[in-house]
């Protein structure tokens, strides 16, 4: 999803929105595809979005914050990267 895109006014919209943007960043930037795929999206918070892939011996967490811009796209502000145990 292009980042200039407007995400609608309902919170549904706007999370399926900025999801599909976390998604094609992480498609875009996410370094061990070869795992077992996207176990899990979260929305922690209005503006905090959590990715878990589970590896081989541990699940990696992306952690997103993102904020729409005055045109309702979405703006990835900061992203995290974390492991844990299985």
């Amino acid at each position: 999803m292009a980042e200039n895109e407007d995400c609608g006014m309902t919170a549904i919209e706007r999370s399926r929105c900025i999801m599909e943007a976390i998604l094609d960043d992480v498609v875009a930037t996410y370094g061990f595809p070869n795992g077992g795929g996207i176990s899990r999206i979260e929305q922690d918070s209005t503006w905090v979005f959590t990715v878990s892939l589970p590896q081989e011996g541990r699940i990696d967490m992306l952690t997103y914050k993102v904020e729409l811009d005055d045109d309702g796209g979405v703006k990835i502000v900061n992203r995290t990267e974390t492991s844990r145990d299985p």
